[in-house]
């Protein structure tokens, strides 16, 4: 079992700011922003800084029933993280433009160098300037890949669908690149198969960011490609992950198709897939690439701080594992009950919730409690639904009520403005006006003040 290899480390506990103290907190970073420099990294960082010092207020401002001074700071929250995506997003595009392209060229120039130092050198001096001509080939793809990764982030956490697509491309563009020179410069076996698999989980990105913008085509092009590359990689390989391409396809027929038998089947595989690689991925969990005879040239500092490094890793890699299982899981779970089989979509939700629960505390950067509030706000949530539909009501409310203290305490607004029109209609149904009325006020506020249209539209004509 993968859970094995973990660690366990108990998280610190951090104790909540008054308002007053947040209120200094950000003012501070108000004058940070004020003072940093257009499009630098520091003007995006200190402007995602104080958007969540912002929505921090905005929820204790939220709890004393202030509603209108909360909907006024979330306000603040979503113009400062459009303030944080827009200089994020300058940055990173003049990195590019700059400091990327002239390292790039004088990369190029060394390379070119040492090729013509190559055809006339000595049998016994070639071997060095080839190895020298690889170590610069792989900074210079390095480098390129680096940045663009980067813009990538900066788009996914700001939901910019169509910026994701087309630095998507870019991506599998450069990858494609250094496969090339990793073909013509005959390098080892594993090295192609993990840069054709960095290839696979680029076009899956890509085709997930084109289905959402319902670009279905193009986007079952790229599965399809990606699945053709995973499933020629050697089933031994760790890093094959051939569950990653059938879940995302399930995803798309399941939430952008609303097909669900395609849906069923591909979640089904994926699910199948996870459960015949465990053995390969337990097995590289405890490799070491460090051999004995390198080790025994390190210090002590040396070697703990690589064994550190190698738990990290484990912690990542392990996290990341898990989460993948539990989506799998939990959207088999939406398909069972779109289909009206709640029993079965319980049972789903609940074995995401054990295989969550099952993770020790703490990691490397606090990573395990992540990724159990993500699954436990992901399966409470579907949960109440199923609840309530069985008349469960207060079980139901609880659950709900559990959803949206996870969502707050991982900085989620909007997710947290959609479950609390979910306990409105709950609490509506149950004859529960004013709360009703209280809650889908604010999840409007939080979809106004981030420009989400169309759940504005439908948290008022729930109002009227």
């Amino acid at each position: 079992m993968l859970l094995c290899q973990l660690r366990s480390e108990p998280a610190p506990v951090a104790e909540k700011p008054t308002q007053s103290q947040l209120q200094t907190q950000f003012d501070q970073a108000e004058t940070v922003l004020g003072a940093a420099t257009e499009k630098s990294r520091e003007r995006a960082d200190a402007a995602k800084k104080a958007m969540k010092i912002a929505s921090d207020i905005a929820w204790l401002a939220f709890d004393a029933g202030k509603y209108e001074e909360a909907a006024n700071w979330f306000a603040k929250s979503a113009q400062l993280k459009a303030e944080s995506h827009v200089n994020a997003r300058a940055y990173w595009e003049e990195y590019r433009r700059t400091v990327v392209a002239q390292t790039e060229a004088g990369l190029a120039a060394r390379i070119k160098e040492f090729q013509t130092q190559l055809a006339t050198a000595e049998e016994s001096k070639k071997g060095t300037l080839r190895t020298s001509i690889d170590a610069l080939e792989k900074v210079r793809y390095t480098m390129s890949y680096s940045a663009i990764s980067m813009l990538e982030t900066v788009a996914r956490e700001n939901g910019a669908t169509s910026d994701l697509v087309e630095y998507g491309r870019q991506e599998v563009e450069i990858l494609h690149q250094e496969l090339a020179y990793l073909l013509e410069s005959a390098a080892a076996k594993q090295e192609i198969d993990l840069k054709n698999a960095q290839i696979a989980t680029a076009l899956e990105r890509t085709a997930g960011a084109q289905a959402d913008m319902a670009s279905f085509d193009a986007a079952e092009e790229n599965y399809l490609t990606a699945l053709a590359i995973r499933r020629a990689l050697p089933e031994e390989m760790a890093e094959r992950k051939l569950e990653d391409t059938l879940s995302a396809f399930g995803r798309m027929y399941l939430y952008n198709l609303g097909d669900l038998i395609k849906a069923h089947d591909y979640l089904q595989n994926a699910l199948a897939s996870m459960e015949a690689s465990a053995p390969a991925r337990q097995k590289a969990l405890a490799n070491d690439p460090w051999t004995l005879a390198q080790k025994q040239g390190m210090t002590p500092e040396q070697i703990d701080r690589h064994q550190e490094s190698l738990a990290q890793n484990r912690d990542l890699t392990i996290a990341n594992d898990t989460i993948s299982q539990c989506t799998v899981l939990a959207n088999l779970g939406d398909v069972a009950q779109e289909s009206g089989d709640f029993k079965t979509a319980l049972s789903f939700y609940e074995r995401a919730r054990g295989l969550v629960e099952a993770l020790p505390q703490g990691g490397y950067l606090n990573i395990f409690e992540l990724v159990r509030a993500q699954i436990r706000a992901r399966t409470l949530s579907d949960m109440a639904y199923l609840h309530a539909e069985s008349g469960e009501v207060d079980l139901a409310r609880k659950e709900l009520n559990e959803t949206i203290a996870i969502k707050r305490s991982i900085g989620r607004d909007e997710s947290t403005a959609q479950t609390l029109q979910q306990a409105a209609s709950l609490a509506y149904d149950t004859g529960d006006d004013e709360t009703a009325r209280h809650d889908v006020e604010q999840a409007r506020q939080i979809f106004a003040a981030a420009q989400k249209l169309q759940n504005v539209v439908s948290a008022t004509d729930f109002l009227v």
